[in-house]
C-alpha cells in the first residue's frame, strides 16, 4: 500500500473538467481516490483488490474502470512482471485538466 492512505475525515479536490466529463461518471470516484493515493513520486501502487474492497466491487470491474480511464487519457499504467505470474502496476495521472 502507498504510504499515503485514506481516512474517513479526509478531503479530495479534483478539477471541474473531471466532474463535468459525462464519459467517466462511473469512474470518477476511483479517479479521485487514485489522485489522493499518488505519492511524491507521482504514482499510485494500489492493487485491483484494494480498489475492489474499497468500492465493494469485483476486481474485473476495477480493471475495466482503469482501462477506460487509461483509454480516455486520464491515466497511464505501467506494468512489471518481475518473474511472477501476477506483476505490479503503477498508475500515473496524466490529465489534471
Amino acid at each position: 500500500m502507498n504510504k499515503f492512505s485514506l481516512s474517513e475525515g479526509g478531503r479530495s479536490i479534483c478539477p471541474n473538467s473531471w466532474i463535468l466529463d459525462k464519459r467517466i461518471k462511473n469512474e470518477l470516484g476511483m479517479l479521485i481516490i487514485i489522485s489522493v493515493l499518488v505519492g511524491i513520486d507521482g504514482f499510485c501502487y494500489e492493487s485491483n483488490r484494494y480498489f475492489a474492497e474499497l468500492f465493494d466491487i469485483d476486481e474485473y470491474t476495477v480493471s475495466r474502470k482503469i482501462r477506460k480511464l487509461t483509454k480516455l487519457g486520464y491515466l497511464e499504467a505501467f506494468y512489471t512482471n518481475n518473474g511472477s505470474l501476477n506483476g505490479n502496476r503503477q498508475l500515473r495521472i496524466i490529465s489534471w485538466n
